[in-house]
């Protein structure tokens, strides 16, 4: 058995701030994984931090963290990915530290993170904006489009895509237009 804390401890305090130049802000939040992963495993298991085993976070435990990090906390898909690229990050890096390592962490990498619903913001000029959006010009009603059709069209005009949380078909007014905001008055 292996013990779990040299490898986090040489994990947290030289592989991610010094080696990889993780921000303190990365740190923070990889090192927070852990100490719900210890207090889950310290419920579930009945073993203390101290004593964790790398060889006992397989990945059906890893799952189960997961899900209750979910199920328990409340947290979000996005959450629960993040935790989740914590973990793979630090078995990656002791995969390279400890022999026996490499099948179970290849197990864990197998898992797969969680479907985020993301909308898409589009950035060109009003004209794109309307014929992405499929506006009607007669009358001012706006149609909706399939993504594969905005972002074909997209591609092809050059305007730049990218994930955003929330949709919006809105340009800001070039300076020569400051007099009226073409902001809709609901955003």
């Amino acid at each position: 058995m292996t013990l779990l804390a040299p490898h986090l401890t040489a994990y947290l305090r030289e592989r991610l701030p010094q080696e990889r130049q993780a921000s303190r802000h990365t740190v923070d939040a990889y090192t927070y994984t852990f100490k719900l992963l210890f207090a889950f495993t310290t419920k579930r298991l009945g073993v203390p931090p101290s004593a964790l085993a790398l060889e006992q976070l397989d990945a059906p435990l890893l799952l189960e963290f997961l899900a209750h990090l979910q199920t328990e906390r409340g947290t979000g898909a996005r959450t629960r990915n993040a935790r989740l690229v914590a973990l793979k990050s630090f078995l990656r890096f002791v995969e390279y530290r400890v022999p026996s390592a490499p099948e179970q962490v290849r197990r864990v990498s197998g898992l797969h993170v969680q479907g985020v619903a993301v909308d898409l913001r589009v950035h060109g000029d009003r004209g794109d904006a309307e014929l992405l959006a499929g506006a009607d010009h007669a009358n001012g009603d706006l149609a909706a489009v399939g993504d594969e059709d905005l972002l074909e069209h997209a591609a092809a005009k050059g305007t730049c895509v990218w994930r955003c949380k929330t949709c919006l078909l809105y340009t800001s007014p070039s300076p020569r237009d400051r007099t009226r905001s073409r902001m809709p008055s609901s955003a």
